[in-house]
């Protein structure tokens, strides 16, 4: 049996700041009981002692390596006893009925799932959290960095983001973000967490698909608001966030089928290298970081398919 109305799961690397001010938030909440569970991936920023220091009420689970956003999310899942499970970033502020607009959702409507809030950036401005389907290959095609830089891309990026669809509205959806995601304690039970295979990236899609398999609903709900400080702690890992990126692309469409990933890992493979090789003749500073970022990619994908 449950012992809390809401787990709050948190993974944190290098972001003391936003992380103070994420919990501070959390603990501002009304309405429920919860606890809250953080999992520090290595920081070697202080982070572990500012939890420690002004949080003593967190229960902290302190890696000695970082292992991954999955991995650690499935740490503290399989600590947590409450009846709703809520999976936020560390680089978020909740307002303070977030969690109980959430629990009261999900209690009323029982085919639902999973539930994400209406995310916002740091200056106000709509976050598309919410997509109309999951990831196909023209998706994969037009997310490559040379496809992107020479042609239009708008037309995919606004159908499945949404952009058209009024964001004030309760809708069903295909996934929500993995920013802000309220999951009902069944769901991990039936189907498991996230499947640690993604280090960052892809794993909340796989996620909500595996629900919606096992016939749950994945809902958007813009009742409550979350503001998104994005990217602060992925931004610390460089270059690393794209392979990070192009290595779970590969491992999702991989999953869907062998010939997907296949196909995207030559797109990959293809895509970086041209690019890589058109930008040697241009001198610029930031030309060179670009080659080098696609080099880098090329070098990561022509290695890595054996172990995806």
């Amino acid at each position: 049996m449950a012992d809390k109305d809401v787990s709050v799961i948190i993974v944190s690397w290098n972001g003391k700041d936003l992380l103070r001010k994420c919990l501070q938030s959390v603990y501002s909440s009304q309405g429920v009981s919860l606890e809250v569970l953080v999992v520090d991936n290595n920081s070697t920023d202080g982070t572990v002692e500012m939890i420690r220091e002004d949080f003593p009420e967190v229960k902290l689970i302190s890696n000695r390596d970082n292992k991954g956003f999955s991995y650690a999310n499935n740490q503290a899942l399989s600590k947590a006893t409450g009846k709703y499970l809520f999976i936020l970033n560390p680089d978020t502020v909740i307002e303070r009925n977030t969690i109980n607009k959430l629990s009261v959702f999900l209690m009323k409507n029982s085919s639902i799932g999973i539930a994400g809030p209406k995310i916002t950036y740091e200056g106000g401005n709509l976050q598309y959290s919410c997509k109309s389907r999951f990831p196909n290959l023209r998706d994969a095609w037009f997310s490559q960095s040379l496809v992107m830089r020479f042609s239009p891309k708008k037309e995919v990026s606004d159908s499945m983001n949404m952009v058209v669809w009024d964001h004030a509205v309760v809708k069903e959806v295909a996934w929500v973000m993995g920013a802000a995601m309220f999951i009902r304690r069944e769901v991990y039970d039936q189907i498991g967490g996230f499947d640690e295979r993604f280090f960052m990236y892809f794993e909340d899609v796989d996620l909500c698909q595996r629900a919606k398999k096992r016939g749950w609903q994945v809902i958007y709900y813009p009742e409550t608001v979350v503001t998104h400080f994005e990217g602060q702690s992925s931004a610390k890992i460089g270059s690393q966030k794209g392979v990070a990126a192009m290595q779970s692309a590969i491992r999702y469409y991989r999953k869907q089928s062998y010939l997907w990933g296949l196909i995207v890992w030559l797109m990959y493979l293809s895509t970086s290298l041209i690019y890589g090789l058109l930008l040697l003749v241009r001198g610029s500073q930031e030309a060179k970081e670009t080659r080098d970022y696609n080099l880098n990619l090329f070098k990561r994908a022509l290695t890595g398919w054996w172990n995806l």
